[in-house]
């Protein structure tokens, strides 16, 4: 299916040099005090937003209906129960991950609103960086 391959990646290209424009342009963030309904407004966008691509994000469905099941011994019982065993712990793991590299993020999101010089230049390489991407699927 070259056809198919070939839309795919181009698409995709296109969609990260889309991105890579929209970060170059994105404005410095922190510099103006922003009002506390603004700012629980914008989390709760973005609260949503990551559980709207966690909910339709197929490697979660795809992991524990091919990988979870590799772990489940039919002699140590009910399988359901060791199905949901393992769920939990994946959920419990994946928690503390993100709590990680969300204090993380917010740790980094300090000092980037106190170096706003910083911030341009974050933004400029990342831009590259997927320009970069871009560059490469369309000559793959």
């Amino acid at each position: 299916m070259a056809l198919l391959y070939d839309g795919v990646r181009i698409a995709g290209g296109l969609y990260l040099a889309y991105v890579a424009i929209q970060i170059f342009r994105s404005p410095a963030f922190g510099l103006d005090a922003t009002p506390g309904q603004a700012a629980a407004s914008t989390l709760r966008a973005a609260c949503a937003k990551g559980i709207l691509s966690s909910i339709l994000n197929p490697k979660a469905l795809l992991f524990c209906s091919v990988l979870l099941p590799q772990f489940v011994r039919p002699e140590a019982g009910p399988m359901w129960s060791q199905v949901l065993e393992l769920g939990v712990v994946l959920v419990a793991v994946g928690i503390l991950f993100d709590l990680t590299l969300a204090a993380g993020a917010v740790r980094i999101s300090g000092w980037l609103r106190r170096h706003p010089k910083a911030q341009t230049v974050q933004r400029w390489t990342f831009s590259a960086a997927l320009l970069a991407f871009t560059v490469q699927l369309s000559l793959d």
